[in-house]
């Protein structure tokens, strides 16, 4: 998700501009762009399509009725 380099979905970490990526509470695989959400209570990275599923945080257990998919995780990363 840092620079659009193409690697397996498992990979944390890009070879090609150096960075460790944020992985996805719920699969433990990178985040991707278009598919990203956050927790509101604790901000850690979520699968915007799964949260619609849980409606619940994987990492803080908190309810989340109403996820929102970030359409610009680049300010999600800073």
């Amino acid at each position: 998700p840092v620079c659009g380099f193409d690697l397996a979905i498992s990979e944390l970490y890009c070879g090609n501009c150096k960075s460790n990526l944020p992985f996805d509470s719920f699969t433990g695989m990178h985040m991707t762009r278009e598919d990203w959400c956050q927790c509101p209570s604790c901000n850690f990275p979520a699968s915007f399509s799964t949260m619609q599923q849980e409606k619940k945080c994987a990492l803080c257990g908190n309810e989340v009725p109403n996820p929102e998919l970030i359409v610009n995780p680049d300010a999600a990363l800073k």
